[in-house]
């Protein structure tokens, strides 16, 4: 689904934070310049902001295919439109019998596996998607460049060649290795993510701390001054305005990139359980070069604890204030540590 609007995502896109949206919610995105989920720049340095995810639009299509098993609607031979009673996840294909038993016999050098819809429809939708992948073929000369193709003998005299399923093998490994890599670090910024969560709670205590012994002596007061208990408050309000604002932004920056970092272990998780080898070979770059930035992300600096001593002028004033009004000496007011 697309992670905006939590629909099904028609022509899905990938941005470098690795959520993954469908076409209609990033032409509605405003700023477009920035992801909807995390509001992080979308715009990198290679000048795409974004390719198709190819291994969800796979999925969809494979997805749709089971829901017509399971429910057996529009079941027809996709050669001669009679009733189908098998389905080939090689030629993606429904066949009735008599075209199956040509399909076995033209195909059977390939290697193709046709099964019974009567059995596919007791199988899981999970089961049914790992089962369907595409084999590498050779065949079509993929994913060798032209130079490969052309300088064949030199290419192999230099030991350039390898299988191609060791490729993807290596690459999911290392996609499998950086996701592990963020795992750990994502602890990180987890626990940092509390500790300015506690640290908003602190100053909110603090606030609350000071306005109530403000407001203690000023309830004593005769009305006239209540003006005054009212700027006094003011005060401590605008003291901690500036330190709230910037641990706010702290912790939205630290959210994000959680959110991102959540993002990417559920894609790396999807694409080792589901994508075929060329889904592989085609995002593992894309994704690649996102988990590289992730990685680069540094912790924010959570400083200080507030406490109500800071806040001493405050209460000086208060404590004058008191004096005046009552002729005697104010109550002492505490000094609590915040």
């Amino acid at each position: 689904m697309c992670e905006k609007c939590q629909k099904e995502a028609k022509n899905p896109k990938l941005l470098p934070c690795l959520h993954t949206l469908c076409l209609e919610c990033l032409e509605e995105n405003k700023p477009i310049c920035q992801c909807p989920i995390c509001r992080i720049a979308i715009q990198r340095a290679s000048g795409l902001p974004f390719q198709d995810n190819l291994l969800f639009a796979h999925l969809q299509a494979k997805l749709n295919t089971y829901r017509k098993i399971t429910t057996g609607q529009d079941l027809v031979c996709d050669r001669c439109r009679g009733a189908a009673e098998f389905w080939c996840s090689e030629c993606e294909e429904f066949l009735c019998m008599n075209c199956y038993e040509a399909h076995q016999w033209y195909l059977k050098q390939k290697s193709h596996e046709a099964q019974k819809l009567s059995d596919l429809q007791n199988d899981t939708a999970q089961s049914f998607l790992e089962g369907a992948r595409n084999i590498y073929c050779r065949g079509c000369r993929k994913p060798l460049c032209c130079s490969c193709a052309l300088l064949d003998g030199e290419h192999y005299n230099a030991k350039l060649y390898c299988d191609i399923h060791v490729e993807i093998e290596n690459r999911k490994e290392e996609l499998g290795r950086m996701k592990e890599d963020l795992a750990e670090k994502r602890k990180s910024y987890v626990n940092t993510r509390c500790s300015i969560r506690e640290r908003l709670q602190q100053l909110e205590k603090v606030r609350n701390e000071t306005r109530d012994q403000i407001q203690a002596q000023v309830e004593e007061m005769i009305q006239w001054i209540q003006k005054k208990g009212e700027e006094l408050m003011e005060k401590v309000d605008q003291q901690l305005c500036q330190e709230r604002r910037d641990v706010e932004k702290k912790l939205q920056s630290t959210e994000r990139v959680v959110r991102r970092m959540e993002a990417s272990e559920r894609l790396v998780e999807k694409m080792n359980r589901f994508a075929s080898d060329q889904e592989v070979m085609d995002m593992q770059p894309f994704i690649k070069e996102s988990l590289e930035e992730l990685r680069k992300e540094k912790l924010p600096v959570v400083g200080f604890w507030a406490q109500t001593e800071n806040f001493a002028d405050v209460k000086s004033e208060l404590q004058a204030l008191y004096k005046r009004v009552k002729g005697e000496k104010g109550k002492q007011i505490s000094k609590k540590p915040g």
